[in-house]
């Protein structure tokens, strides 16, 4: 389905990247075998930067989404698994 939707192909690979947590967060990095400073989300500092964190629970993210739903005038169900949400 998300193949079939008619939005810009990079927004595409970097959803499902997303869906199948393959996006370069400090986590999967880290996994990977880079070798970082830290594990903590650069912009809470609260929580280790998964893609779980930076795309729900981060509070600063959640500020973000609220801004962006208040601009496009559009309120958006936030469900707190990346797969249910897609």
């Amino acid at each position: 389905m998300l193949w079939s939707l008619n939005i810009v192909p990079s927004t595409t690979v970097c959803a499902r990247k997303l869906q199948l947590d393959r996006l370069p967060t400090r986590a999967n990095l880290s996994r990977r075998g880079v070798l970082l400073g830290n594990m903590w989300c650069p912009l809470c500092q609260k929580g280790v930067e998964t893609t779980q964190h930076l795309f729900i629970t981060c509070k600063v993210v959640q500020k973000i989404w609220d801004q962006c739903e208040s601009w496009v005038g559009n309120v958006i169900v936030r469900h707190e698994d990346i797969n249910i949400h897609f």
